[in-house]
């Protein structure tokens, strides 16, 4: 998992797609891998280096796209496919060609900097399932000998021996399997979803529930699958424009970047189908002289299949493939926005003005796809304090709201007064941490001024002695004053605890009696001033 999503989002680049646009398209933000389709072997095991994937991956472009996703905190991996019954039979019953490829993937991901390889094998027999977990083992073994955080992840189909084959995977230590959640319809298909959450009218009646749970039954680790979904569709000709017309001919494969202003131009509505959940529209084609209906997935299908995932606690999604919604909004949107990291949602501290060095801080959190579980805290100029259990707000016996509990937080006792920062910054079960978020407390530990003694005289017109002095300075005034008073060197007496005013009468009548006042100014946090006395 990336340290800025919550989930992993794994995303195929296919060579085709690998054009100087795309490094502007890609959102580093809403990928935790980023996957280079592909390469594969020749008859003896070597990588051919003839084929387009191969010369995309080693070339210039290649090369950047591997160097700014691990910049960008985003793993690269390279994607080997091998497609084809006889091409399997005859590498999976053959372990010189299997070790040439794996010293030669090895070589690969060394030079170009990848963190790790994608093993798509497609059309195999069962009888090779035990050998493809062996192969997937010591891929993985050879490269982390160069790079004990290489990754080895597979790709594996819908069915029960995507099933059976992920299994094999994950017991040989694969760290991610992802599941190709596409192709319950194809061309040859009627119309409909090709990754229906509910399949009950697909072909098959398999959906990507059915799949999930089977993965399940196999004893697939779920916390180390991908929901692969598409990023395409399939545009079938119909007897009609209806939900459920059957199809007249094969269709053919629907790209939302090659359709950029679909549906609108062709004057129908892009409408939503909830069962299987997935986006389509129809219209006349004038030209063919028959009516035509598109189903793929945009951001408002995806959402309830990404959501699915969260609910079965998947590993996260992925995508088949890049690329092929650039120039559409909404899908990278969306992908933040559910995947996204934690946020400190609310931070307050409690007094925001105080003369304490520990003060309460109070926060609320936003999950990501996962709950958030923790929150640690720093005032400015120390360290980040211990992760902490949240403690959620609840509500009492009578359903009257209970605020969640303050957290103590010790300001430096060292630092000066004024300004001081406190830094929130919570993570989610799966240990994704938020953006660290401040709120503001003003420190003051520093007394009121009193510039000079007070001034004490006898006052004929009142008949008793009285005592005035300049008003103190403060930042935060107001200030209070406590003034004492001594008679003929006796003990000290209280005239007044506390008095805004900078004066006072003093309860003393006789004119020849020898009078001192002490007079101390304090502030409204309880900072006191040293006492100021004048003796008369």
């Amino acid at each position: 998992m990336s340290d800025h999503l919550s989930s992993d989002v794994y995303g195929y680049l296919p060579y085709w797609e690998m054009t100087s646009a795309v490094v502007d398209y890609l959102d580093w933000n809403a990928l935790s891998v980023l996957s280079l389709f592909s390469v594969t072997q020749t008859a003896t095991g070597t990588i051919d280096r003839s084929l387009a994937g191969y010369k995309a991956i080693v070339g210039s472009l290649g090369r950047t796209l591997v160097a700014t996703a691990k910049s960008r905190g985003v793993r690269a991996e390279l994607t080997f496919t091998s497609f084809g019954y006889d091409k399997n039979a005859a590498f999976f019953a053959d372990p010189v060609r299997q070790a040439t490829l794996i010293a030669e993937l090895r070589a690969l991901a060394m030079d170009v900097g990848a963190d790790g390889v994608n093993v798509d094998i497609e059309l195999i027999k069962g009888t090779w399932f035990a050998a493809y977990g062996a192969f997937v083992a010591s891929l993985r073994a050879a490269l982390q000998a160069d790079n004990p955080a290489a990754s080895v992840s597979v790709a594996t189909n819908a069915n029960t021996s995507g099933a059976q084959m992920a299994k094999r995977a994950a017991d040989a230590g694969a760290d991610r399997i992802f599941i190709m959640g596409y192709a319950y319809r194809t061309t040859s298909s009627n119309p409909g979803a090709i990754a229906p959450l509910d399949g009950r009218s697909s072909p098959s009646g398999l959906d990507l529930r059915w799949t999930v749970d089977r993965y399940a039954m196999e004893g697939v680790p779920l916390g180390r699958v991908i929901l692969g979904l598409p990023y395409y569709g399939v545009s079938w000709p119909t007897t009609s424009g209806a939900l459920g017309a059957p199809r007249t001919t094969t269709g053919s494969t629907y790209v939302p970047r090659r359709h950029i202003g679909e549906p609108a131009s062709k004057g129908a509505s892009l409408r939503y189908e909830p069962g299987e959940s997935v986006s389509w529209f129809t219209w006349y084609d004038t030209a063919a002289g028959t009516w035509r209906q598109v189903f793929y997935d945009t951001p408002t299908s995806l959402q309830p299949k990404y959501a699915y995932a969260v609910a079965r606690g998947l590993a996260g999604v992925g995508i088949w493939a890049l690329g092929y919604d650039r120039g559409v909004p909404g899908y990278w949107e969306l992908l933040k926005s559910m995947f996204g990291p934690p946020l400190v949602a609310t931070l307050g501290v409690a007094p925001s003005l105080t003369r304490s060095l520990t003060v309460a801080a109070m926060v609320g959190s936003a999950p990501g796809s996962r709950p958030v579980t923790d929150v640690r805290f720093h005032a400015e100029g120390q360290a980040w304090g211990p992760w902490q259990p949240i403690v959620p707000a609840t509500v009492d016996a009578n359903g009257l709201p209970v605020p969640a509990r303050p957290y103590p937080v010790s300001l430096s006792a060292s630092a000066a007064d004024g300004r001081r920062l406190v830094w929130a910054q919570v993570r989610d079960q799966g240990g994704t941490m938020s953006s660290a978020v401040a709120a503001a407390v003003e420190l003051d530990r520093t007394a009121p001024v009193l510039a000079a003694a007070p001034v004490l005289w006898y006052s004929t017109t009142s008949g008793s002695w009285r005592a005035r002095w300049t008003a103190a300075r403060d930042l935060h005034g107001p200030v209070g004053y406590r003034v004492q008073y001594s008679v003929n060197n006796g003990p000290w007496k209280i005239a007044t605890l506390q008095t805004p005013t900078a004066g006072i009468v003093l309860p003393v009548r006789s004119r020849t009696a020898k009078v001192a006042v002490r007079v101390r100014a304090v502030d409204i946090l309880g900072n006191w001033s040293p006492a100021k006395v004048t003796r008369r």
